[in-house]
Formats: structure tokens, sequence, C-alpha cells
């Protein structure tokens, strides 16, 4: 796919999906606790609909083979479901999916009582034995996947004894964790969250109003803010935002406004204008929010300035290896990058861009729509397997055209 700018302002109303983090958990909720909650806005992200899918095959003492897809959201979320559903399951994921971490994950409800094992001679299928589980006492390794801690606290409302999670080390992407636990707690979870313990008890969920409305996908709105940094003119309205979020990549409103671009709430959503950039250099501790990362480097180098960001270790075990996935499509452009186990560096680029090169998307969605930006400054931009999109965000072409940019198949 071939993008193509003109130096036109860009102007345009775009309604973002609603958020994938907060509609793959509703789902997890709905399935367990609450059948007739009706979640409004629900993601239309493909790995949502692939949990969809997947949800609609689960029923109680039966037998069936379910597949996560690309999504380690999705596996993880349904290797817990599944222990606590009476049944005899097989869980099994894309290949690339498979050699993400799971074991924490299956030592942990091990622990709490689950059946559960690693099919033997076949890596990627994992045979679960779902029951009603006491619950109990565990610590986990808060530094390798926030979506392990979130798994268990989706099922703990089931445990007989309730559960108590002591996180050890750096907690990372808290505010998923976070963000987990108030939607328990909207739904009437007895559960508190002190000096690193989790602690849920026994709880029946009820369902304060008749539906959920699922608020749109902060995460999304980033390649937003982007496009704003380095046009020469734009103004972007993004509905469904507001000021108050459960999502931590909500922080992109402060974050950005040192790179020239100024949030102002309204009624409907978000109004993006450009301002007077305010720093030569950023530097920044994403442990909170990693995957605003894919999005903040490369439009750091789009504005010609530096940057260093640290606590990204979880960026190693997703869809690719982003940090060297950054580097070596930055490079491309003409980047100085450097990159160690959990930080990236960029050094000041004052040079033109390179134009009229392919970006290889690593068949992960952050890539392609971190990247698409970079069309405003180069006028000319190739993207490869532009498809990928459809994890996350399946409409950003179509919003991209609309904002402006051409776009040739």
């Amino acid at each position: 796919m071939q993008l193509q700018y003109n130096n036109q302002t860009l102007t345009c109303d775009i309604t973002l999906p609603g958020s994938k983090s907060i509609s793959n958990r509703l789902l997890i909720i709905q399935k367990l606790f609450l059948k007739n909650l009706a979640i409004k806005n629900i993601s239309d992200a493909q790995d949502t609909q692939t949990l969809i899918q997947a949800l609609s095959q689960i029923h109680s003492n039966t037998k069936a083979s379910i597949h996560a897809g690309e999504a380690g959201t999705n596996f993880r979320f349904l290797c817990a479901l599944l222990a606590v559903t009476p049944g005899q399951w097989e869980l099994s994921g894309s290949e690339t999916l498979m050699k993400r971490p799971i074991s924490n994950l299956i030592i942990a409800l091990k622990k709490l009582g689950a059946d559960i094992q690693i099919q033997e001679n076949e890596q990627n299928k994992i045979l679960i034995n779902g029951k009603t589980l006491n619950g109990g006492r565990i610590e986990m390794d808060a530094n390798i996947s926030s979506q392990f801690i979130s798994a268990l606290l989706l099922i703990a409302p089931a445990f007989k004894n309730g559960l108590q999670i002591k996180l050890k080390g750096s907690v990372l992407s808290l505010p998923y964790i976070k963000m987990t636990i108030s939607l328990l707690q909207h739904f009437g979870a007895n559960i508190q969250y002190h000096d690193s313990v989790i602690q849920i008890q026994n709880s029946t969920l009820s369902i304060p109003q008749t539906e959920y409305y699922v608020e749109g996908d902060w995460s999304s709105a980033s390649y937003w803010y982007s496009v704003v940094a380095l046009a020469p003119a734009a103004q972007i309205k993004l509905f469904n935002l507001h000021q108050t979020s459960l999502q931590g990549d909500s922080i992109l409103k402060n974050l950005f406004l040192k790179l020239g671009v100024h949030s102002e709430f309204e009624q409907a959503g978000l109004k993006l204008y450009k301002t007077k950039m305010e720093i030569e250099h950023l530097e920044l501790d994403c442990s909170d929010f990693p995957d605003i990362a894919q999005t903040l480097v490369p439009c750091c180098f789009g504005l010609g300035i530096s940057c260093s960001l640290s606590g990204l270790s979880t960026l190693k075990n997703k869809e690719t290896h982003r940090l060297l996935a950054l580097k070596n499509e930055l490079t491309k452009l003409g980047a100085m990058v450097e990159i160690n186990q959990d930080s990236i560096q960029l050094a000041k680029n004052t040079a033109p861009i390179k134009n009229e090169l392919n970006i290889e998307t690593y068949q992960d969605h952050r890539m392609a729509m971190s990247f698409a930006p970079l069309v405003l400054k180069t006028n000319s931009l190739q993207i490869s397997n532009p498809e990928v999109v459809n994890k996350s965000y399946p409409g950003f072409w179509r919003d991209l055209k609309m904002a402006g940019i051409s776009i040739i198949e």
C-alpha cells in the first residue's frame, strides 16, 4: 500500500472504535457472571471478534477445542476462564502466539487447584479440565505481563475462598491491572489493592444498569496525535473519548502537549490541534504505557527531536520484537537508534527523511499505524501488509483517507 500527502491541511471527524482492552474484559465478565449484560460500542477489532467467537463455543460440562487466534490477551483470559468452567477443553493459538509467555499463568492456576497442562509433544495446545476452584494466596512476578494478573482477577469472584495476589518486582502496565479492578468493582466485586497485594473476595456480581457503554480506544487515538504533531496544519475531532478514562493510554493528552498537540475536550469527544512544541528531547519511563512508545519514537523522529524511552521490557514478547522492529525500520529512514533489553534511544535527526521506502510491519498492527503518519514528512511511503491493522483498528486506513491522505492499494 502506498500513502501520499500533498501538504494540505488535515481536517476530519473520527469515530474511534470502542476500547479493545475494556471490551475483552467485559466479555469475560459477561460469560462467567453476567449473562444479561448488554455491552454497547464493543470493539470491532479482530482480536475482540475472535474472542466473541471463542466464547460462543464454551458451554459448561461439554468438550470443545478453542482457538485464540493471534491475541495474547485472548489466550490468557480464555486459559483462566476455561480453568473454572466445568468441561474438557483444548486451547490453542497461532504459532506466533504460542511463543509468547504463558507458563507463569499456568503455574499460578495450578497452585490454585486448576487441572491444566501443556499437551506433550505438541507445544501449541493446552489441555484443561475445568472445575470449581477454591482460590487462595499466590505470589506472581509483575514484570512479565499484566495480562496474567488480570486473567486471574477476572475469574477470582468465582473462587470459593477468594484470591490474594502478592505482586513481586516492578509492576509493568499497572493501568491495565487497575482497569480490571475498576470494572470488577463496577459490577460489585469486593476487591482491594494496597501495598502490592490484591485481595478479592468470593462475590456475586450484579448489573448496576441495563447496559455498559464502552469508551473509545485511547491506543487508537495515539496515531491521530502523531498525525496532528507531524502535519503542517491539522484539526482532528475524535469522538467517544473523555477526560476521565479507565485506560492508561489516556496519558496521551499530557505527553503530546510537549510535542505540540493540544487536547480540548467537548461534549461529544476530543478536538486536537497544533500548538508550539515545548521540547527538543523526550525522556520518559513508559512502564505504565509501553505500547505508546511505538507511536512516540517515529513521531519524535519525524519532528526532528531525540528521545530516550525506558520501561519497555514487555515489547520483546509482543506480535514481534517491537524494539528491534522499530530500530530496523527507523534506520531505513535515516535514523540513529540504539536499543537494549528495556529501552530505546533515538538521536536527533536534522537530515531530510528518506522517502519512497517500504515499511515492513512484521505482522504487527502497531508498526503499520505508528509509521503511517511519517508520510506527512516524506510525502510518499509504502506500508507492507496493511491488513494487519484489523487486529485492533480495522477502519484505520479508511479514516486516514478521510483525513486527507491519499491511499493507493
